[in-house]
């Protein structure tokens, strides 16, 4: 039997107008993170941008968080640009920490080489 879930409102718009947004794999030495980073910003998103580096502590210029937990709040969109072994586990985190809604931007699933 199949359900339907229905997506309220609410979660469409935290989706498609974020109050916040993380940028995990956030790096200065990526064309993701650097046009996502600088499209946000061009483009008027006046909500916090949260990079995060575990290794980093400025990114684009600006604060970089070692960890979702650091964060000062859950956000409602986080852009996961790391590489394919850390997507579902960050995805998990990031959830378990209120965050509903992601764009993977990164390359190893069926697109190219080996399932992982």
């Amino acid at each position: 039997m199949m359900t339907s879930r229905h997506v309220s409102a609410e979660l469409l718009h935290r989706l498609f107008r974020p109050r916040s947004i993380a940028l995990v794999g956030a790096t200065d030495n990526s064309r993701w993170s650097i046009f996502t980073f600088e499209n946000l910003k061009t483009y008027g998103f006046s909500g916090p941008i949260y990079l995060v580096n575990p290794n980093r502590t400025i990114v684009h210029g600006e604060q970089a968080y070692k960890t979702l937990h650091a964060l000062p709040e859950p956000v409602d969109l986080a852009f996961i640009m790391l590489p394919t072994k850390y997507v579902l586990s960050t995805i998990k985190e990031a959830a378990e920490l209120g965050t509903t809604n992601f764009v993977v931007l990164t390359s190893g699933f069926s697109e190219v080489g080996e399932r992982v």
